[in-house]
């Protein structure tokens, strides 16, 4: 299961450090917009734009990463550091809606291309499948235990 974990560990940190790039990218584009239009309009007041919850998927690659490197470094904690790992799985999955659910709360409409909307739904499939395999492998580790009894 270290493995699994370190996958869908890397994932996560692939996708937000992408979503990051992605989004600096845009908020400058932005930026140069509203600065173009002060020019014409003096009301207008340039400002960026903060990017940094894109970073939000790589955060729960990270503590996955660690509890992948936990359970190399001390194998004997494997079944706690896995349970919280789990534990980190389930709240990426809530976690990758959020910016679905607060999209469609402004009255956006729901679209795959915008980078929050797919970004979280990427975060969700893979900490779903994650949490899956998870649950998978507590189930066979319990029959394991047992068939050993």
């Amino acid at each position: 299961m270290t493995n699994q974990t370190l996958i869908c560990a890397l994932a996560l940190i692939v996708i937000g450090a992408f979503g990051y790039i992605q989004g600096q990218e845009r908020a400058k584009k932005d930026y140069e917009a509203q600065v173009e239009a002060q020019k014409t309009d003096s009301t207008v007041e340039p400002r960026l734009k903060d990017v940094t919850t894109a970073l939000i998927p790589a955060v729960f690659g990270i503590l996955l990463g660690l509890c992948a490197v936990g359970v190399i470094l001390k194998p004997a904690l494997r079944k706690h550091i896995m349970h919280l790992a789990a534990m980190i799985g389930v709240f990426g999955i809530l976690g990758g809606i959020v910016p679905i659910i607060m999209s469609l709360n402004k009255g956006e409409a729901f679209e795959i291309g915008k980078p929050s909307i797919r970004s979280g739904l990427l975060m969700t499939a893979i900490c779903a499948v994650f949490v899956y395999f998870c649950v998978q492998s507590f189930i066979e580790a319990r029959k394991a235990r047992e068939a050993a009894i």
